[in-house]
């Protein structure tokens, strides 16, 4: 299932294959448009999680305000031990499927979740 997942700003997004939602998701943080220098950057990241996790990496966009909290948020989960990293991506894939659902059946979103690294620099 996580092999299944695009790639931030990767293959399937330079094809215009992903889903519209996906493609919305990417599209609100600018990661359809980056610049050579965050192109770079996010492919070195996509590829380093990758080679480390055996998946492309797997974030609820939903809940992330800006490009840099995406980074950040990216570059802290590759210091993460497997199974951590194996518990946060099924956390986000819920996160996702819960938004997702809401969206497509009206229903309120009850996932409010922000990561706590977030969380503290919006408090900030």
């Amino acid at each position: 299932m996580f092999r299944a997942h695009p790639a931030l700003a990767g293959r399937e997004a330079a094809e215009g294959s992903m889903t519209a939602e996906s493609t919305g998701e990417q599209g609100r943080l600018g990661l359809l448009s980056l610049s050579r220098t965050d192109a770079a950057r996010l492919a070195r990241l996509n590829a380093a999680y990758e080679a480390r996790f055996g998946h492309p990496f797997i974030l609820a966009l939903h809940r992330i305000p800006d490009l840099g909290a995406l980074f950040d948020t990216f570059e802290r989960r590759l210091g993460a031990t497997p199974l951590e990293e194996h518990a946060s991506t099924l956390a986000e894939i819920a996160s996702v499927i819960r938004s997702r659902t809401a969206a497509a059946f009206g229903a309120p979103e009850t996932d409010q979740t922000v990561p706590s690294d977030i969380r503290r620099e919006q408090a900030q």
